[in-house]
């Protein structure tokens, strides 16, 4: 071999080896895995995780990086439409109705979820929703279990964390201002009694609901719960049936046994 070809052998070999360790380099670091690797790689609740899903509507399942919802259609009957997608899948379930105490299993890659139908609500006035549990650990069918009681929300027309903001929005309008402060957790309470008064934070919380809705009426909103723990989580507003583009959102608490809002 001549010297020149050696040389473009060698030249050669050597970018090879650099080219490989860039690669290795990259994949270390999740760089060169595709996009569709990247979006696959979520964290589901390993404990059982309680969501409420009003019909006509979806939530996201925790964990999951706001890939997989969970879709229900029209509660009625005792039973409800239930899908299930994932944003580079599509449907991961098919539209199919259940009933309370019923089980789904989802195969996500080499795991299994699971999601149970605990509750189903169907009001005369008002907007019906579901409830449902879901957990990577197998959940068993049937109305009653150890699980489904030990995230149990107390048995009212609406769960609790809807209620407190509810109350809330009815303070804001009617400006009750009693009615207002006592939907806040205690250390929110002190909080705002600290850096303003009770009018100022009011007024100001009538001003943000005018700039995000409009001409608005408490009962414009209806509300999606996203459980944190079993003591704390968030109330997402869907208004006059329709969810924001922009979530809008109260962070709320547990507090000796009764339910508040946790954030301005």
């Amino acid at each position: 071999m001549s010297s020149s070809a050696e040389a473009h052998a060698n030249a050669g070999t050597q970018h090879a080896i650099v080219s490989t360790a860039i690669r290795l380099a990259r994949n270390c670091i999740g760089l060169d895995v595709s996009p569709k690797e990247r979006t696959e790689k979520v964290v589901l609740p390993a404990d059982p995780v309680r969501l409420t899903i009003h019909q006509r509507n979806k939530a996201t399942i925790p964990g999951s990086k706001g890939q997989i919802k969970i879709h229900l259609g029209d509660i009625t009957g005792g039973q409800v439409m239930l899908s299930v997608t994932k944003a580079d899948e599509g449907l991961l379930v098919e539209p199919h109705s259940v009933h309370t105490g019923d089980v789904i299993q989802v195969q996500l890659g080499d795991e299994e979820l699971y999601i149970k139908v605990v509750r189903l609500r169907n009001f005369l006035l008002g907007d019906d929703f579901g409830e449902v549990v879901v957990s990577k650990s197998q959940l068993e069918p049937g109305i009653s279990s150890s699980q489904d009681s030990q995230h149990a929300l107390p048995e009212t027309d609406e769960p609790q964390q809807f209620q407190v903001v509810a109350q809330q929005l009815k303070a804001v309008s009617d400006r009750e201002m009693a009615l207002f402060r006592q939907a806040y957790s205690k250390r929110m309470q002190h909080q705002i009694e600290e850096l303003h008064t009770w009018d100022e934070v009011l007024e100001q919380y009538r001003r943000s609901l005018s700039n995000a809705f409009g001409d608005w009426k408490p009962d414009d909103f209806s509300f999606q719960y996203e459980q944190t723990t079993a003591d704390s989580g968030k109330v997402l507003f869907i208004f006059r049936g329709e969810k924001p583009e922009v979530d809008v959102a109260l962070r709320v608490v547990r507090e000796e046994g009764a339910w508040k809002v946790d954030e301005m």
